[in-house]
């Protein structure tokens, strides 16, 4: 009997895990179409005083009970923390990966079928231009909801939050749909095609955009990169030609 209890345990638990959550969130007031799961929010400027350059949020629930959201900070790339973010009125700086809001002790309930906070008081903005200026400043923010007991329930969203100057070499990407970097995710190895005749260096820089591989190009048809030393996580592959960045592809590495 206990054995048939457990089982139904372990049953009522991973159901409940994949429940499909009951919010959705919108940008400011827009209030009409909600975000997908890792929509990218995208600004080119770091003036906090310029609209666009801010990540208003707001949360509706869509449910018939109060429901309880967090937000979790899940990547950072190029980035040092430099940025801002704000909720129920107080503003944390820096940002870093695995962060979580609101702050210890807090929390964000939201009544059935209300939709709030207002725009003033969550809000999210990046404010560097990134360690290497050629790539992208990238946040990923995961918002999910938790039980009376703290743990994750249902679906979670993520938001893809993206400073781009307007010449990084984010405008420079020209895959034109081909796969330039397979197996992805990798553990192993990678291998690189469709490579540029003029490309001479592969580099290979972690979230932070330290480089952690320099690979000088011989053979320009396709190269094939050990990345078993390298540790879980995300990474960015550059092709350079003369110093500068010609095709850029993101790359996961699992163990």
């Amino acid at each position: 009997m206990k054995k048939y209890t457990f089982i139904l345990s372990v049953f009522i638990i991973l159901l409940s895990s994949n429940l499909k959550s009951q919010f959705v969130v919108y940008e400011e007031d827009e209030g009409k179409t909600p975000y997908t799961d890792y929509q990218i929010f995208e600004t080119h400027s770091t003036n906090l005083y310029l609209p666009e350059t801010l990540f208003d949020f707001r949360i509706l629930n869509t449910g018939d009970t109060i429901i309880d959201v967090r937000i979790h900070i899940d990547s950072v790339l190029n980035s040092d923390g430099d940025a801002e973010f704000c909720i129920n009125d107080k503003c944390s700086h820096p940002v870093l990966q695995g962060f979580y809001y609101p702050f210890d002790g807090e929390h964000l309930y939201i009544q059935p079928g209300h939709l709030q906070p207002y725009a003033n008081t969550c809000k999210f903005a990046n404010r560097t231009e990134g360690i290497d200026k050629n790539m992208p400043v990238d946040y990923v923010l995961k918002f999910y909801q938790i039980d009376k007991t703290g743990k994750e329930v249902g679906i979670p969203l993520h938001v893809r939050c993206r400073y781009t100057s307007k010449t990084s070499a984010i405008d420079k990407l020209s895959t034109k749909g081909q796969q330039i970097i397979f197996p992805n995710p990798a553990k192993y190895f990678v291998i690189i095609n469709n490579l540029e005749p003029d490309a001479e260096t592969i580099v290979i820089r972690n979230i932070m955009g330290k480089s952690v591989k320099n690979i000088r190009l011989r053979d320009k048809r396709e190269k094939r990169i050990d990345v078993s030393d390298l540790d879980r996580g995300i990474y960015i592959i550059s092709v350079l030609s003369n110093s500068e960045i010609i095709k850029s592809g993101k790359l996961l590495i699992i163990k």
